[in-house]
């Protein structure tokens, strides 16, 4: 769905209401990225070289061959509204 969205950005049904058939089959390659860095200005927060921090959002499957590690979540912003990514956020947890 989330692809009927990005290739018909004025269609009349929106992709979370479109069918399935109505959906463009996907023959390309898709990358999973585990893990991201963040490097951030947080002037409020002097603990960091005078407020820069550096963090590590996760999410992995299996950490050492134990059990999955999810601390990362999408937190949408209230009152914006945008295309993809536009209206969320990224938190750790």
């Amino acid at each position: 769905h989330f692809l009927y969205d990005q290739l018909n950005p004025h269609a009349d049904i929106p992709g979370d209401h479109a069918q399935l058939d109505a959906c463009s089959p996907f023959q390309g390659k898709v990358c999973v990225f585990n893990s991201a860095v963040v490097t951030y200005f947080a002037p409020s927060d002097q603990s960091g070289i005078k407020g820069m921090h550096r963090k590590i959002i996760c999410v992995r499957p299996s950490w050492h061959g134990g059990p999955p590690w999810y601390d990362c979540m999408y937190v949408v912003k209230g009152g914006v509204e945008g295309d993809g990514f536009q209206s969320l956020m990224v938190a750790r947890v």
